[in-house]
């Protein structure tokens, strides 16, 4: 009893600590808030895509929690224009390392430009009555992405079903992973969104929020559709199912007005393999673990977000780092597993005025390596690949900083926006503990400007 006062103590003083901090920022601050920002705390949990500075769909999505029934279609349609430096690597979050023809020439260093209107959505917000003091709400949205095969098809981004009772919300469908945090995420003009540094990942899951005036607890059970880990069978979904465990997650958040505070964990298990390459059963797995600080600071026109993430074997949300073998039984082929994992700071500054919002990220990721030594892939005689023993995004990859300063100019239902892309990464060779040495770093600047009609 007296251990459990103790620690009742702690949490009280850390909370008091953290109320005084934001008045003190309050007394200096002379901001106002408009109707563009960011909505009241006590309406944040209505807010089912908040990852996007779009307040034409928050006012959309407010309209609808007033309603006893309703089916409302909203969304934008957008063309964007970007023109980079250099080609990029995986989904365009970092340049491609160099690659030199028989003259020496990099045949990545070559700019390109393009217009596209593919990130043009669709959502559907519906919101039903009261079943036993449970309010239910449906939310679906798509988009027109190209795949890497297919160009101009519709692709579901969010589909799921929101319960609220009370101070207790369920949601259950496909959304933003945990890790990316409601209220504390990179506002870049560019699709994608922070990334490597910033996680990125939607997923199918089971997700418990509790809420009360101060705080909230959030716990999520989560499984994998589009965003996969990386493996002996490339990216799949197979490595996570077959572990018949789904990815774990849970935060702790303190709220203060619109001040909030937060710290998050995640785990996840793979089974990478069910029968070895000498045709025995397997019986190989690998646990990897998150963690996650973050804290948002926002006085209405003016939000300071900064956030930092250690990551284990992170390639399912496109972060550096991923697995590799450690040990393998000369007679049956079963292998052991290493983590190779990341640690990523990143900050965000916003001014946001009627019309006009002006801000910067800035963000690092670095590689990590190994904890135990790791098997190099086997190689034939051209240096081909015969087979693979280190699966992951960036494994070769030492460290990535980014710097994109951005402004909208926005109106009811028109935004326009650019945004000045900066990205370097550090290249090298892999030692045997997974870390990158002997690096060459190449850098790419994307020229960003995109225009929104919401609907």
């Amino acid at each position: 009893m007296r251990k459990h006062k103790k620690y009742s103590r702690h949490i009280h003083l850390f909370r008091n600590f953290f109320i005084n901090i934001c008045m003190l920022f309050n007394l200096f601050s002379n901001t106002q808030t408009n109707n563009n920002g960011p909505i009241k705390d006590t309406e944040a949990e209505y807010r089912l895509d908040t990852f996007y500075f779009d307040p034409f769909i928050q006012k959309r999505i407010l309209a609808l929690v007033k309603e006893d029934f309703a089916i409302k279609f909203t969304g934008y349609v957008q063309e964007e224009l970007f023109f980079a430096t250099r080609r990029a690597s995986r989904n365009i979050t970092f340049p491609a390392r160099k690659i030199l023809d028989p003259t020496g020439k990099d045949l990545n260093a070559k700019g390109s430009l393009h217009i596209l209107p593919f990130q043009s959505r669709l959502r559907m917000l519906i919101k039903g009555p009261p079943i036993q003091r449970i309010t239910p709400f449906g939310f679906i949205e798509i988009n027109f992405l190209a795949t890497q095969t297919i160009e101009n098809i519709a692709r579901m981004r969010h589909a799921f079903i929101m319960l609220r009772h009370e101070k207790v919300l369920f949601i259950l469908g496909q959304t933003w992973h945990p890790m990316i945090v409601f209220g504390c995420y990179p506002r870049t003009v560019s699709n994608n969104g922070g990334n490597p540094i910033e996680p990125f990942s939607r997923n199918p899951q089971l997700r418990i929020v509790y809420r009360n005036k101060s705080f909230k607890l959030i716990a999520a059970a989560i499984s994998q559709v589009d965003f996969t880990n990386d493996g002996p069978r490339g990216f799949t979904t197979s490595y996570l199912r077959d572990a018949a465990i789904p990815n774990l997650n849970a935060h702790v958040q303190i709220l203060v007005k619109r001040h909030l505070i937060g710290a998050g964990f995640d785990f996840k298990r793979l089974v990478p393999r069910l029968r070895t390459d000498k045709n025995f059963k397997a019986n190989e797995q690998i646990n990897s673990l998150g963690a996650t600080a973050y804290i948002c600071l926002n006085w209405g026109s003016v939000i300071w977000r900064t956030k930092a993430i250690f990551m284990q074997n992170g390639s399912n949300l496109n972060m550096l780092g991923g697995f590799a073998v450690d040990a393998i039984n000369p007679v049956t082929d079963q292998r052991r597993y290493t983590n190779i994992s990341c640690a990523a700071i990143w900050t965000d500054f916003s001014i946001i005025r009627p019309t006009i919002e002006s801000g910067i990220f800035i963000g690092y990721i670095k590689n990590l390596g190994a904890s135990n030594t790791i098997i190099p892939d086997a190689k034939d005689s051209q240096g081909n690949i015969v087979d693979r023993r280190v699966f992951g995004v960036g494994t070769d990859v030492n460290n990535v900083i980014r710097i994109s300063p951005r402004l909208r100019w926005f109106t009811e239902k028109i935004m326009v926006a650019g945004e000045i892309e900066y990205t370097r990464a550090a290249y090298g060779t892999r030692d045997n503990k997974g870390r990158v040495q002997n690096t060459t770093p190449v850098s790419n600047t994307r020229l960003f400007g995109t225009i929104y009609y919401f609907f």
